[in-house]
């Protein structure tokens, strides 16, 4: 079984902390690449505007850096405390999309903006629907075809 390659101590006890490991390793990634210490397109330049008169871009990587590790660490929560992962990472998201939203009506971006500032509200809204899963351990995945446990 590929989940047990990690070893029960090295991956999310849950289902869902795997998946919200998942999105903070992407949020570190697209932080880390996107913003951290590269220039960042002119045409993306535009949209995110607003967000780039008040801090430079390599602080809003840091950010996105920031709430990637935040909801990779409570990824390993048990119980139901992996939600404030959840809540971090689908806010942060929602909050950036705003920011694509405010680029085009505020600092005249091309309607363009509006295309990325979608896929951030569904980054949010994907998050929020899978803060909703139950809480489904990989042992319980672990049956055979006969229904016993393995």
């Amino acid at each position: 079984m590929p989940y047990r390659l990690l070893g029960p101590h090295l991956r999310p006890a849950t289902v869902r902390g795997f998946i919200l490991w998942l999105f903070g390793v992407a949020y570190i990634i697209l932080g880390g690449i996107g913003y951290i210490g590269t220039d960042v397109p002119e045409p993306t330049r535009h949209y995110l505007a607003f967000a780039l008169r008040h801090a430079p871009a390599t602080f809003w990587g840091w950010v996105f850096v920031g709430v990637g590790l935040f909801a990779c660490a409570t990824a390993y929560r048990h119980l139901d405390q992996d939600r404030w992962g959840y809540t971090a990472a689908s806010s942060w998201a929602a909050a950036w999309g705003m920011v694509y939203v405010c680029g085009w009506l505020f600092y005249d971006a091309s309607p363009r903006a509006i295309g990325g500032s979608v896929l951030w509200f569904l980054f949010a809204a994907v998050l929020t629907t899978c803060a909703r899963l139950p809480k489904v351990t990989y042992d319980d995945l672990a049956y055979d075809q006969s229904g016993r446990s393995q």
